[in-house]
């Protein structure tokens, strides 16, 4: 994977998680693989709710799913998870560097 995808598909991820309900989802998911009726168990949220955030997650290749009859199961994406949080890593310096900068102006 080329670098400039690999930093697309970890900002992709990013955007993705930086939305509460979603990091929910994520928490859930991260004991293992559940359909949405696990979730709206686990998280006290609605169907249609926690489809919309589902297919927000899997466009941006946080989750896989998986039929089994008629069921779909989600879970994790730990090869995205994990470029995602080497990319936050890679930047964490950057950050540190231009938030000091920027207290050291006032």
């Amino acid at each position: 994977m080329s670098t400039g995808v690999a930093n697309k598909k970890a900002i992709d991820s990013l955007k993705a998680l930086a939305e509460p309900i979603r990091l929910e989802i994520i928490e859930s998911l991260s004991s293992g693989e559940k359909c949405v009726c696990d979730l709206m168990q686990e998280t006290g949220l609605a169907q249609s709710k926690i489809s919309f955030h589902l297919k927000v997650l899997k466009d941006a290749g946080v989750i896989t799913d998986r039929q089994s009859g008629r069921w779909v199961y989600y879970q994790l994406d730990i090869r995205t998870l994990t470029v995602s949080y080497t990319h936050l890593r890679a930047h964490e310096t950057v950050l540190d560097i231009v938030c000091r900068l920027l207290l050291e102006k006032k």
